[in-house]
């Protein structure tokens, strides 16, 4: 017999843990496998141009997507000042400063000196967001994105300003020269969105990961009770069922009036059930030789086989054939061989016809022929 509740509960087990793994795996897929969308710049104050701004105006920034703290600091989110003439050239010098990140996708560069030009430096500045800068997925800026503005006044003007907004994947425009300056403080702020860790790494990645810890401990689990080793009665519960025809006990040669009334006592009446039933337990309350009960049991599965019967069973039992799997391997002439033998030695009658060649031959061709039923009825005994 096998055991239907637990073999169910196994099955639907493992198919929950492969739907989650599924269901997992298109998440973190969707998520980061196949983000390869770079981001852009959505905003950013000053604009482009802007004339005339305060002196202690602080630059900010707007992404598109939510950005790796680690990648937006001095070396990403640069302000430069461009000097007045000097021997007919321009250079900038960079601006010391403060560049903080914050959860809602924005970058400020807080500068440590107020925004002011005079004889050496002029009232234009630069703002470079170089492709360094990278989301979560670690796609960066397609290129560098270069803006300018001007502040003060036109007193100190240097010229047309060094501006490059374009985010296409065209080249931008001849880089500024930044001289070395000490680095800035970067500042990320401590608030963290739900998206997101302290490291910058989505949460949904953490609890995905949990989640196939999880799958993986309930499907080791559900493996280990299948593999358990499994006593005899759990062997002979889950064996497949032979029948097949089914014939009354009365039948089976060697069962007589005696042992029929026992068995039909505790509630065995068919070959089926005779041969579901636990060999020790049937010759403990019925009073047969363990032995007897065995040999009936081989003669009920071979009963089961179409057009062998009982009376035919018995003859291959006693020749040395114990069930359908022998049967069907067996040659067609050795076993006529061994059947005529038998019968001659032990001068059995059979009612009807002894069985010839191609008698036998239909008996192997069923038995290769027979379909076992994939599941088996509750034991009797």
């Amino acid at each position: 017999m096998i055991n239907k509740k637990f073999s169910k509960k196994n099955s639907v087990m493992i198919v929950l843990a492969l739907m989650a793994v599924f269901v997992l795996s298109v998440i973190v897929s969707v998520n980061a496998l196949t983000d390869l969308t770079r981001p852009t710049i959505v905003s950013m104050s000053p604009i482009n141009n802007e004339q005339s701004m305060t002196r202690d105006t602080q630059v900010k920034v707007t992404f598109s997507e939510p950005m790796d703290p680690a990648t937006i600091n001095k070396n990403t989110f640069i302000v430069t000042q461009r000097t007045t003439p000097e021997m007919g050239v321009y250079r900038s010098d960079p601006i010391e400063g403060k560049v903080i990140y914050y959860n809602d996708n924005t970058a400020t560069f807080q500068p440590s000196i107020v925004l002011g030009p005079d004889q050496e430096f002029g009232n234009v500045f630069t703002v470079t967001i170089t492709d360094g800068a990278k989301d979560l997925a670690g796609n960066s800026l397609i290129q560098d994105y270069v803006w300018s503005f001007t502040t003060g006044g036109n007193v100190f003007n240097t010229g047309n300003t060094t501006s490059q907004s374009n985010q296409s994947s065209a080249l931008i425009a001849a880089p500024v020269v930044v001289q070395p300056v000490s680095p800035p403080e970067v500042i990320t702020t401590p608030a963290l969105t739900p998206a997101s860790t302290t490291s910058g790494f989505p949460l949904i990645y953490y609890l995905g990961g949990l989640l196939l810890l999880l799958v993986i401990a309930l499907v080791t689990i559900s493996m280990t009770r299948s593999a358990a080793p499994k006593s005899k009665k759990d062997i002979q519960n889950a064996r497949s069922h032979p029948f097949g025809d089914v014939h009354p006990v009365m039948e089976i040669e060697g069962i007589g009036e005696k042992y029929n009334k026992g068995l039909h006592a505790i509630g065995i009446k068919n070959t089926k059930q005779l041969w579901e039933a636990d060999a020790t337990k049937v010759a403990r309350k019925t009073g047969a030789p363990l032995s007897s009960v065995r040999s009936w049991q081989q003669m009920a599965e071979l009963a089961s086989v179409k057009d062998i019967g009982p009376q035919y069973a018995e003859l291959l039992e006693r020749s040395g054939v114990h069930s359908i799997d022998q049967l069907k391997n067996y040659n067609s002439d050795k076993l006529l061989k061994m059947i005529n033998q038998k019968q001659d030695s032990l001068k059995i009658n059979i009612q009807g016809n002894s069985p010839g060649h191609a008698t036998v031959e239909h008996w192997i061709t069923e038995a290769r022929d027979h379909k076992f039923t994939e599941s088996a009825a509750e034991q009797i005994i």
